[in-house]
């Protein structure tokens, strides 16, 4: 109680620092008075003097023009390239998307080792690590996590000084396992459409290269759900 009172305390202070400048700002450009330190009335003078400059004005609609013209340029770039990559062959269509996506991956040797090397001295174990092309998620399980929660994300920091870190709790997850996977077409369709119509939202999908299994990641509380309604579309329904 007193972790999530002080975790909403910092975003707080975060939210302050961030915006409190800005409203500051904001409340000071209607202030007749010309020194900060005394409030002298309301006045919209300064925003009157402000459209009758004509070198700042003039900067303003240069501004406006170049932004019109550049968001243009974009979206008819974007979308002419969108259409040609659509109509490429697989081949030609994987190779460019790999080149467009290598700014995007982590070119840091020994990422994942280092942060798995952290769990392992604190002695905690990983349940599942699914990761993307820029992204490294671990799954821990939070009872084990909790007590030295404060140890394992200044590790990490100070191993690979990551981007961006984000904690999520109250999360579990559901390996769905079937040698006749492989041969099956629409069994992961399957899956979600059951999960779907149960009303359940999926926060994390992974399947391994053998695609011998799916795994879904679900809210703590949707499990039980989620366990029945797979087992009712491919066992009972048998769809």
């Amino acid at each position: 109680m007193i972790k999530k009172s002080l975790q909403k305390l910092y975003l707080a202070l975060i939210f302050i620092i961030l915006y409190a400048p800005i409203v500051t700002l904001m409340v000071l450009s209607f202030n007749q008075s010309k020194t900060r330190s005394k409030w002298g009335g309301f006045t919209l003078k300064w925003y009157k003097e402000l459209f009758q400059n004509e070198q700042i004005m003039s900067a303003f609609y240069t501004t406006l023009i170049i932004a019109f013209l550049s968001a243009a340029a974009a979206t008819v770039i974007g979308t002419a390239a969108a259409i040609a990559i659509q109509g490429m062959k697989n081949r030609w269509r994987t190779l460019y998307m790999g080149v467009t996506n290598i700014p995007m991956m982590n070119a840091e040797i020994g990422f994942g080792r280092k942060v798995l090397q952290v769990l392992e001295e604190q002695g905690i174990s990983f349940e599942h690590i699914p990761s993307g092309i820029d992204t490294m998620t671990i799954y821990i399980h939070q009872d084990e996590f909790a007590e030295k929660e404060q140890q394992v994300i200044s590790g990490i920091h100070r191993a690979v000084n990551p981007d961006y870190m984000e904690l999520e709790t109250d999360l579990a997850l559901i390996a769905i396992v079937g040698r006749g996977m492989r041969s099956n077409r629409g069994t992961a369709a399957r899956i979600f459409a059951a999960l779907a119509h149960a009303n359940i939202n999926v926060r994390m999908i992974d399947q391994g290269s053998s695609e011998l299994n799916v795994i879904v990641g679900v809210k703590d509380e949707d499990f039980e759900p989620a366990i029945r309604a797979i087992y009712d579309i491919f066992v009972l329904a048998q769809v």
